[in-house]
């Protein structure tokens, strides 16, 4: 119930962007109503949040998976895709959570610095 006798002004408000939090996330032109799990589902993403901002600042739990491309023609590798992996999340989690959070250039950075040290290995220039 978004009121409730009782309720202070600052809860009230608090309610109303959570609501609101919701409304935007679905799209344009949406209409959300608070409900107890907005609270629930905020704190999970929070937490997430400052879980990845910590593995971002630390460089852990973070690792690249990488995909080979290959030129079908030949069948020869041709290039490498580095995907970012999370130890909390899958990629349809936390990339949207990162995106949502402006951290995808903290992210973009890292993934840079871990592909270059790598290739740096590969060609013996690390």
């Amino acid at each position: 119930m978004p009121w409730e006798p009782g309720l202070s002004p600052g809860e009230l408000l608090k309610r109303a962007d959570l609501a609101l939090y919701r409304a935007k996330g679905e799209g344009k032109d949406r209409l959300a109503f608070f409900e107890p799990q907005l609270q629930e589902a905020l704190r999970q993403e929070m937490n997430l949040l400052e879980a990845l901002r910590q593995d971002l600042e630390r460089g852990e739990g973070l690792w690249l998976a990488y995909q080979p491309i290959v030129d079908l023609r030949t069948g020869k590798r041709v290039a490498l895709e580095a995907l970012v992996r999370w130890r909390l999340a899958p990629p349809s989690v936390f990339i949207p959570l990162a995106e949502r959070h402006r951290l995808m250039p903290e992210l973009g950075e890292w993934v840079l610095r871990q592909a270059a040290r790598l290739a740096g290995s590969w060609t013996g220039t690390a």
